[in-house]
This record gives structure tokens, C-alpha cells and sequence, in this order.
């Protein structure tokens, strides 16, 4: 007999993650809300994940392990993982994040007690690998709870980092927009359909901690195919236009999912906005010339304010403060020691 579908699924997607999994793993396992899933799909990491996840496996029936043989890139396996799921709900979990033990309980209840929200999150703290804190994020911040959809969009548009992807979705409404797409930012453009279907919430606690270090995806090099790399893998001859995707995802979004003519003019005002938000019609004009001369995004790297790469709004810095979430034990699965990018990320401040 098949065991009952859990309320919740989780699914963490791998590679090559054995300094941060198994304080991640316990970090879910130590959750208030105990009817879940989760689901670790591995691709085909070298290291020793594994071993780490077999482990859990092996201790907690709500841990199933699932190993490719190919590295068939990130895009595929998130969305793998959701094709996994059972759950009512769904979240993703990245394998250097870590949940307060309350998280997904105070997540559901609100999702619960109002249905037409799609998506809750909480405040999220960016923390080093000893849990300091280095800065605050506040997903309430970007208008995504309003209740009027185009505004929602625009919303999501103008918004920071993409954490609200790592909060608990109603797998109803993840089934009902297009599944991550093979391009670098693919998780703005589900955002955005996301919040064209339903409003966002946010925990006004800080219950979400995004781990900083070098080793992650968003540290990969500047050049286009570097980092979509690490979404799919590349056959020779690619070529990557990553901005030129993401409004060209937008632009489906709007046609799909909003008839009203006024509502389609609303959108494609936010979409025009956009284009002059962190220099994005300068890197698309920047984008076919970076095929023929990679170098371009070398000299980007070199002077990241002068092509809009100043940290956001939403990304506010914060004292450095120890945070212990209960019940996590960090064990010895430490990462390497942090590079410069975590001095500049301390010292940023609200402007």
C-alpha cells in the first residue's frame, strides 16, 4: 500500500554540496511541522554527498535520496524535484541554507488560513558559515502582497534577490506556470508569473538564513557561459543572452496571464521601467558583443558600478550577530574560509 501523500514537499537539489548538506539536512529534519517529504536529488555529485544524504536516508523515512548518473544542470534538477513531489505544498531548499525549526509550521499556517496566497516567506538573514549574520533581506518589501496582479508583477520586477524561490509554494499554483527555463535568471521569471497568479506573504520573523560563501552558484564568473553553465549543460557554439531571455519570459508571462488590455499596458510599463533598473538595457545591447568579445565582462567585473552592480535596496546590511537557530547542530561540515566578497557584503548599508 502507498504510503499517504505528506502535506509538504521538499526538495533539495545537489552538487557536490558535502560542506554545508548535513547541517541543511538537520536543519529540515528539526522542523515543528513534521508532515513533509524531502527529497534530495543528486547530480551526480564526486564528493562526498552521497554518503551524507544515505545517511539521513537510512535514519528518516522522510528522506528519499535520488542519484543521477549525468550532471544534467541546475535547471533540470529543480525542476526534477517538483516533479517528484506529492505535497500540498512544495519548497525548495538549497544545500547551504539553513531553517529555523519553525519555518515551514509558521509558513503553512498563514497559506492555510488564506487562499489566495501562493507563495510565503519570512525575513531571511545572510549568515557566514558560523551563522553571523552579514545582512537582512525582506520579502515584504517588493509589493508582492497586493491584491491587484499587475501591480504584483511590476512588483517582482523591481525586486531584489530571488529568496521568495526557497519559500513554501502552493504546488497547485507551481503547476500552473512554466517550470524553470534554460537560461541564467530563470527563477525571476517564475517569481514573476508566480506573482501574476497569487499574492506573496512574508513570516515578519527571521526564521530563512542564506549561506555566503564562495563555492556558490551566484559567485560563478561574469561571462555568460560560465554561469549558464552551471544551469544546463552547454554544447560548443552556445550562445548566451541572458537578459534578452528574462524580458522575453516576462513579455510571455504578460501575454499569458493577463487578457485585459489594460492590464497588458500596465505590465508592459513595469517591464519598460525595468529595462533602466541596474543598467539592463546597457547589458542587453552588451550581451551579443560579450559572444564575439568575452573580455567586455572582465572589465565589467573590474568596475561592477558602472554596469549596476552596487548591492540592492532590499539587501540591507546588518551588525554582525551570532544567530544559533535550536535544534541545528553545525557538526564539522564547515566550509572553506570566505573571501572578499564577504567584507563587502558587511559593510553594506540601507540607503
Amino acid at each position: 500500500m502507498q504510503k499517504a501523500a505528506p502535506r509538504l514537499s521538499i526538495g533539495l537539489p545537489v552538487l557536490n554540496g558535502e560542506n554545508y548538506l548535513a547541517r541543511a539536512i538537520r536543519s529540515h529534519l528539526a522542523q515543528s511541522f513534521t508532515d513533509f517529504e524531502l527529497i534530495i536529488s543528486d547530480n551526480a555529485s564526486t564528493d562526498e554527498t552521497r554518503r551524507i544524504a544515505e545517511s539521513f536516508a537510512r535514519l528518516d523515512r522522510r528522506v528519499r535520496y535520488c542519484r543521477h548518473a549525468t550532471n544534467r544542470g541546475a535547471v533540470w534538477n529543480f525542476n526534477h524535484c517538483f516533479e517528484l513531489a506529492r505535497g500540498e505544498y512544495f519548497k525548495w531548499s538549497a544545500h547551504d541554507d539553513v531553517l529555523d525549526p519553525t519555518f515551514c509550521q509558521k509558513c503553512i499556517e498563514i497559506l492555510d488560513a488564506n487562499p489566495d496566497v501562493v507563495l510565503c516567506h519570512s525575513l531571511s538573514s545572510i549568515v557566514d558559515r558560523d551563522m553571523n549574520r552579514l545582512g537582512i533581506y525582506d520579502p515584504g518589501s517588493t509589493g508582492t502582497d497586493h491584491p491587484r496582479a499587475s501591480v504584483r508583477f511590476g512588483a517582482r520586477l523591481r525586486g531584489g534577490p530571488c529568496f521568495e524561490v526557497f519559500g513554501i509554494i502552493r504546488s497547485s499554483a507551481l503547476r500552473t506556470v512554466k517550470p524553470l527555463q534554460p537560461f541564467v535568471g530563470c527563477d525571476r521569471a517564475l517569481l514573476a508569473e508566480l506573482a501574476a497568479a497569487g499574492r506573496f506573504a512574508t513570516v515578519r520573523e527571521h526564521l530563512f538564513f542564506n549561506g555566503e560563501h564562495p563555492q556558490r552558484s551566484t559567485r560563478v564568473g561574469l561571462r555568460p557561459l560560465e554561469r549558464l553553465e552551471f544551469y544546463v549543460p552547454i554544447r560548443r557554439g552556445t550562445r548566451s543572452y541572458p537578459i534578452r531571455s528574462l524580458f522575453g519570459a516576462y513579455a510571455d508571462i504578460v501575454r499569458r496571464r493577463f487578457p485585459a488590455r489594460a492590464d497588458r499596458i500596465r505590465c508592459y510599463g513595469h517591464m519598460t521601467r525595468a529595462l533602466f533598473v541596474r543598467f539592463n538595457i546597457l547589458r542587453i545591447m552588451i550581451e551579443p558583443l560579450g559572444s564575439l568579445m568575452p573580455w567586455l565582462y572582465d572589465v565589467m567585473k573590474r568596475r561592477p558600478r558602472a554596469f549596476g552592480g552596487a548591492p540592492r535596496r532590499s539587501a540591507r546590511s546588518a551588525e554582525s550577530v551570532a544567530i544559533r537557530p535550536t535544534s541545528i547542530d553545525a557538526g564539522d561540515d564547515r566550509p572553506p574560509e570566505h573571501g572578499p566578497r564577504l567584507a563587502r557584503l558587511a559593510r553594506m548599508r540601507r540607503r
